[in-house]
């Protein structure tokens, strides 16, 4: 009887193992997309405390340019078509962006910009990302994570589009990917 335990005890992680996926072919990433897998854990924890969404002047017009992608959009995937922020509540937003991937130029600051019937903004801090890094092979993108815990608690209720707000030595400019947002 021993002998019938010691080959299943063998046989059955075997046997499991062969019904997991096999790995799926790479996936090709354009520009301003998130690398397959999603993004490394965010640190935004051990950011102090949440921040806010300021109302600023605005709409500038801004020429668009380098690549970034969301992540985590108040705590919810990107992939939403569309993401419900209730505005008492800090949630995560979480990213990438970079002013060029090739030579991995990256942001003096990246801020988060809710366009609508008004502008507000905030200033995201920096995170590590080896994920955009090893997809685009370029080192210097590790530093080109973003990420800020962050409250719409000012903003007025109703529909904008969040953008990537890019400012580098070449000015300011924003990222051609932007989402849907509804503020309640």
């Amino acid at each position: 009887m021993k002998s019938v335990s010691s080959i299943a005890a063998v046989l059955l992680p075997l046997a499991l193992m062969a019904c997991g996926q096999r790995p799926s072919e790479p996936q090709r990433i354009e520009p301003g997309l998130v690398a397959p897998g999603g993004a490394a854990e965010p640190a935004a924890k051990d950011q102090p405390g949440p921040v806010a969404f300021t109302l600023v002047e605005g709409p500038a017009q801004l020429a668009t340019g380098g690549a970034c992608n969301f992540d985590l959009i108040a705590g919810v995937s990107r992939d939403n078509e569309t993401i419900e922020v209730t505005r008492d509540l800090a949630k995560l937003y979480t990213g990438w962006a970079a002013v060029a991937v090739e030579g991995g130029v990256l942001a003096s600051d990246i801020r988060l910009v809710l366009a609508g019937a008004k502008t507000y903004e905030l200033v995201t801090r920096a995170d590590r990302r080896k994920d955009v890094a090893d997809y685009f092979k370029v080192p210097a993108l590790e530093n080109a994570g973003f990420a800020a815990t962050a409250s719409a608690q000012g903003v007025d209720p109703g529909e904008y589009t969040l953008k990537v707000v890019l400012r580098g030595s070449g000015g300011q400019f924003e990222c051609g990917v932007t989402k849907k947002v509804v503020v309640r």
